[in-house]
């Protein structure tokens, strides 16, 4: 995800963007609340979360503070790697990709991310208020238990290797979807899964709510005695089973064409 912004025209965006957000928020905002970072490997050691706004790639890397306090929104690639940060505390969106670190225990506020996920071997338990990944998500070796309020993932969801235990309220993969080597039973209310479904290594023994899978679903054999009403076996390779699933073809193409809609652009310009 990037953010055009001409260099030297930084301050006028800074004022423009906080009487915007006053007029919209009701909140009085000002310039100085806002930073523009054009360069993605500057490491902010300190001062950095006394920002409400931030536009630019960000690293937090060696900071000194563990919470983000006043910041709310930040529009581009985000790495908590290598920082002290445990918690999100008013941090509503990211608008980019966002790497995790394993000292996190509290999500916040966050709600949306706009671009990849990346939570692998990180002490996060469950995803508090997020609602949507628009990119992967990738929680391998995770302590990851459930997604709780997660409805969409807007490619690959890999939670392989994690403690995942359930799929809370989610909907939607548009890629594929690896559960291998996880305490997960079944898949919930989960209904429609773009890609392929990596389930042979797993003790998932219930489909759930599923309605249409785009690619295929690799079982092992008891889950094809459990599974066989719902899918059709292909071919067995070294006793991973690939099988397509029966899906309902109308329920996929409404949510194909939803999808399609949902994509954003790219970029974005003020100028």
């Amino acid at each position: 995800m990037r953010f055009i912004i001409p260099v030297g025209r930084e301050e006028e965006f800074k004022i423009f963007m906080a009487n915007k957000l006053t007029y919209e928020t009701g909140k009085k905002y000002l310039p100085e609340d806002i930073l523009v970072n054009y360069n993605s490997d500057k490491k902010y050691t300190k001062n950095l979360n006394e920002y409400k706004y931030i536009f630019g790639d960000i690293n937090f890397s060696g900071c000194s503070f563990e919470d983000t306090e006043d910041i709310e929104f930040i529009y581009g690639d985000t790495s908590f790697w290598d920082s002290c940060i445990k918690k999100l505390s008013r941090v509503k969106h990211i608008v980019g990709d966002c790497t995790f670190n394993n000292s996190f225990v509290d999500l916040g506020e966050l709600e949306t991310i706009k671009g990849n996920a990346d939570f692998e071997r990180t002490k996060i338990e469950n995803l508090g208020k997020i609602k949507e990944i628009h990119g992967e998500a990738k929680f391998f070796g995770s302590e990851i238990k459930t997604l709780s309020k997660l409805e969409y993932v807007g490619g690959n969801l890999d939670l392989q290797g994690s403690k995942i235990k359930n799929l809370g309220e989610l909907l939607g993969v548009k890629g594929s979807l690896n559960i291998a080597s996880v305490p997960l039973k079944s898949l919930g209310n989960i209904k429609y899964v773009g890609g392929d479904i990596f389930l042979q290594n797993s003790e998932v023994e219930d489909l759930g709510d599923l309605q249409y899978v785009g690619g295929s679903i690799w079982i092992n054999e008891k889950q094809q005695k459990l599974f066989g009403d719902r899918v059709v076996a292909r071919t067995n390779i070294g006793g991973s089973i690939m099988t397509a699933f029966k899906n309902n073809q109308r329920y996929g193409k409404i949510v194909e064409e939803y999808l399609n809609k949902k994509e954003d652009k790219q970029e974005a310009s003020f100028f």
